[in-house]
């Protein structure tokens, strides 16, 4: 969307863009016979690549996986951070371990925070859509995407989409996506306290201890949000031994809680609980597993609960609780969990050999990320049938049940190490979203060398990007975190998915719109089939994404007092993107005007004139 503002494009990159969709035009319309020319053919001389992003814990570990031979300059721009290679430069290769590493803090990072999704449905609902939801959202748009960052590497879902539908559709699917972040951001704070206050007693707040909890989150936003406004990014400088500490309790909670799985407990279509004692309803004879399992995890692990999973027998239904089906909620719950695969296919442009790399990645990390999604949650309900114990933070129960209270502990350190470290990710996506929004609106007045920046030291700081994103930016998104952090986690996690489906609609009409009017460009990792195989992968996506917009906005469950929240906070985000937009073209307008009277002056001249 900047290259259609009336700034100079100092980087040449807008004249590089319109060189390649000039290059494709030309290509396409002299019948290359050769199937489309090929992606460095059709951007010239210099080659711009999506790298993968170094904003996760995983970073440092990912760059040793990668060879570094070329000379980079690095900027960012849409929240992706791109490399800028020279011409005579190699271009830098990501590996199968190296994607996969990365891919991983991508589309899962840990288990920390789904226990909340057992309160949504009957266990067997949602042990379902765990493992059906990847296969038919997860996996399409992980290829799509794929396809897309090989064919264009030049950019991410937001150019893709601009190419397909124009620079207006673009403007307001960058705002969108900005929303989307904000919001997503917000969670994992939110998350953090959740767990931090299953350990810490908050009571002593003056509000209680709801209002303490949301004192430490806000503390605890402030001191990220001032650790980026000094610029010691802690979170790379140390990843590797933040992975190992936000990574390592996860293994030893699976170690000691396998041999608990009592696989009765996950095809409970009915959701009663509570019956009496602490048994379900549908209390059946014990399964080979743990009949075999039980006795050796006793003995090894001596761990008290252990009786709890063979007591009971069946009780009275009359007497049991009933968990209902909350589709508003599961459906972009599950979808949440998944949705970092969107991400995934953005460095397909900069692998070894895109095809056999990323099937073999996708083919090892889906299944891995499901079981992960699935398998936490089968040790807790083996431990404990009380749905009403699955709210976040109850993972440190669990894992203090299985080995004891000093797992529990590492599991509120090791939760809250991850959680911040992915919100400081998320905020650093809205962060450059932001920036790059308002400096095309307003390039004459909050730009480094803008108005605003000339008239005073407190400007001239706010506004200066040399060390990243602009303090301004940080400070703005971090009270905008801060703001949401006294919403429920679920909310936030819902009203995200809700928000996202504008975006990812224009993501799929993008996919198609290339496979209909360019079959013939070269794809490096290529889905073949054509435009019936391009609307098949789509259909499963499509519909998913259609399924939530609809499950959200009927939601008639008053939240926060409100009936149909969700639908009218959809529809006010949407309006408040119609109005700027027609605020802008009149303000355009007025400044096309005022340019041709007054020798084509500056907007900062015209704010400062009027």
């Amino acid at each position: 969307t900047k290259c259609f503002s009336l700034e100079p494009d100092p980087s040449g990159r807008c004249a590089r863009m319109a060189q390649a969709r000039s290059g494709r035009e030309t290509l396409l319309a002299s019948g290359d016979s050769s199937g489309g020319a090929s992606v460095s053919q059709i951007q010239g001389s210099h080659r711009v690549s999506v790298e993968f992003s170094y904003f996760t814990f995983a970073g440092s570990i990912a760059r040793h996986l990668v060879r570094h031979d070329a000379i980079e300059h690095d900027y960012t721009r849409w929240g992706e951070t791109v490399s800028l290679l020279s011409p005579t430069a190699p271009s830098q290769k990501l590996g199968i371990l190296g994607l996969f590493v990365v891919g991983f803090f991508w589309v899962s990072g840990g288990m920390y925070g789904c226990e909340g999704v057992m309160q949504m449905a009957p266990p067997g609902y949602v042990i379902a859509f765990l493992l059906f939801v990847p296969l038919i959202y997860c996996l399409p748009i992980s290829l799509a995407t794929a396809e897309m960052a090989t064919m264009l590497p030049d950019g991410g879902m937001i150019d893709w989409i601009i190419e397909a539908t124009g620079p207006l559709v673009g403007a307001h699917t960058t705002y969108w996506i900005w929303i989307t972040y904000v919001f997503d951001a917000a969670i994992y704070p939110v998350l953090a306290g959740e767990y931090l206050s299953q350990e810490v007693d908050f009571s002593w707040a003056p509000g209680g201890a709801e209002l303490g909890k949301d004192i430490s989150v806000i503390i605890l936003i402030f001191l990220v949000t001032l650790i980026k406004l000094v610029g010691m990014d802690v979170f790379v400088k140390f990843s590797t031994v933040l992975t190992t500490i936000s990574l390592l309790p996860i293994v030893i909670y699976l170690g000691f809680g396998l041999p608990h799985i009592n696989f009765k407990y996950l095809d409970d279509f009915d959701g009663k609980y509570n019956c009496g004692d602490n048994s379900t309803a549908t209390n059946t004879s014990h399964t080979l597993l743990h009949a075999i399992a039980s006795p050796v995890a006793s003995s090894l692990l001596h761990a008290p609960m252990l009786s709890n999973l063979t007591a009971g027998s069946s009780s009275d239904d009359s007497t049991c609780e009933v968990m209902p089906v909350d589709w508003s909620a599961l459906v972009p719950w599950v979808l949440w969990l998944y949705s970092g695969f969107f991400s995934l296919g953005a460095v397909a442009g900069d692998i070894d050999q895109p095809k056999r790399t990323f099937s073999i990645v996708i083919a090892t990390l889906l299944p891995l990320v499901m079981l992960l999604n699935v398998i936490p949650l089968a040790i807790a309900l083996s431990i404990d049938q009380n749905l009403d114990h699955f709210e976040a933070g109850f993972f440190n129960k669990v894992a203090a049940e299985l080995a004891g209270s000093w797992l529990g502990y590492c599991f509120v350190a090791a939760a809250n190490v991850c959680l911040v470290g992915l919100y400081s990710a998320q905020v650093l996506v809205a962060e450059e979203s932001t920036s790059s929004f308002v400096a095309t609106v307003l390039p004459d007045l909050v730009s480094p060398e803008g108005t605003l920046a000339k008239s005073n030291r407190v400007w001239r700081w706010l506004l200066n990007d040399s060390q990243g994103n602009a303090p301004i930016w940080i400070i703005f998104n971090g009270v905008c975190s801060m703001a949401l952090a006294f919403l429920p986690y679920q909310l936030l996690v819902e009203f995200t998915m809700l928000i996202h489906v504008p975006p990812t609609l224009l993501f799929i009409y993008a996919y198609m719109y290339f496979r209909v009017k360019y079959p013939r460009l070269a794809r490096p990792f290529n889905i073949p089939g054509g435009v019936i195989a391009g609307a098949l992968l789509s259909a499963g996506p499509t519909a998913a994404t259609l399924v939530n917009l609809y499950y959200s906005i009927t939601d008639s469950t008053p939240t926060l007092g409100i009936p149909y929240l969700q639908a009218y906070s959809f529809a006010s985000i949407i309006g408040v993107g119609v109005i700027v937009h027609l605020g802008y073209a009149a303000s355009d307008r007025a400044v096309g005007t005022y340019r041709e009277r007054t020798n084509n002056v500056s907007y900062a001249d015209l704010f400062r004139d009027n």
